[in-house]
């Protein structure tokens, strides 16, 4: 985005946008798979005004799949800058590479489309202003990269809305984000809400995320008691629950992995069980 300015009339519309999404759909179920067009969005018709937008389109049964006519909002796209406007396309910016990130973005059962809780709300959004919608999906650090240097519009990858980002970002919140950790279910470990109960355990994160920073602060704590917490780092957000994780050949009684969580505030996904609200530590961009 260009100026502050021009970035606080698009983040306000863009709020406008979900806010609309959640108010003014209409639904049908689909009868199967549907073809994507380039843009993501499958090929249903719609009246005159509307835009129809296919979500968990082959998504391969982690969703089921349902066309949502979503009219377009005139005094909310007169909020758009004008170059967005004119370019009759929402460039949409994902995270989710270099793996995937089910259920919020992931590539569906065709190998090319992406789907997930992400790009569609991108889609929806976009429906809402007029507008076609373009996803770019990149690394972490790229997904940033694109939108300081105007290539994407906008970015949809459970982007947490720290301190530090917001001196540089704005943001239209859609959903309630929180941290909590999976364990296998024969575990009979309980955080409790104490990061003392970390004691003695080894905990699998992806590297670079804000859940890494709450981790390191605990580690740090426990080591000034005497005790120790090892954390195991894994480059992408899928790593932490690879086969060997899950069939608890880490070095510890409880294999244990913290990660972003969501309350149906309107998407759900929950682990358990969920961690006391912390303020992440700031730091450069990071996962999640």
């Amino acid at each position: 985005m260009s100026s502050s300015g021009s970035r606080r009339i698009r983040i306000v519309s863009i709020v406008a946008a979900v806010a609309a999404v959640a108010g003014g759909l209409s639904a049908c179920a689909s009868s199967g798979p549907t073809a994507a067009s380039p843009g993501g969005t499958a090929g249903s018709s719609a009246p005159a005004g509307s835009t129809a937008v296919d979500v968990a389109a082959l998504s391969n049964g982690a969703g089921k799949e349902i066309s949502l006519t979503v009219p377009e909002v005139a005094s909310i796209r007169a909020e758009l800058p004008a170059s967005v406007r004119d370019s009759g396309r929402l460039v949409i910016g994902l995270g989710a590479l270099p793996a995937s990130a089910p259920p919020l973005a992931f590539v569906g059962s065709d190998q090319k489309t992406l789907t997930g809780s992400e790009p569609d709300i991108g889609r929806l959004v976009a429906a809402v202003f007029g507008l076609k919608p373009v996803l770019s999906n990149a690394t972490w650090d790229n997904l940033f990269v694109g939108i300081d240097s105007g290539r994407t519009d906008v970015g949809f990858s459970n982007i947490t809305d720290t301190e530090q980002r917001k001196e540089k970002y704005d943001f239209a919140c859609y959903r309630q984000d929180n941290v909590g950790f999976e364990v296998l279910k024969s575990s009979s470990w309980n955080f409790g809400g104490n990061f003392e109960n970390l004691a003695g355990q080894t905990v699998a994160v992806s590297s670079g995320t804000n859940q890494e920073k709450i981790l390191e602060r605990w580690q740090s704590q426990l080591k000034a008691q005497g005790k120790s917490l090892t954390i195991k780092y894994f480059p992408t957000a899928t790593a932490p629950t690879s086969p060997w994780t899950r069939a608890g050949s880490a070095p510890t009684s409880a294999p244990t992995r913290m990660s972003p969580t969501t309350s149906p505030r309107p998407l759900a996904r929950r682990t358990r069980p969920a961690a006391p609200a912390s303020t992440p530590a700031p730091g450069p961009p990071s996962r999640a």
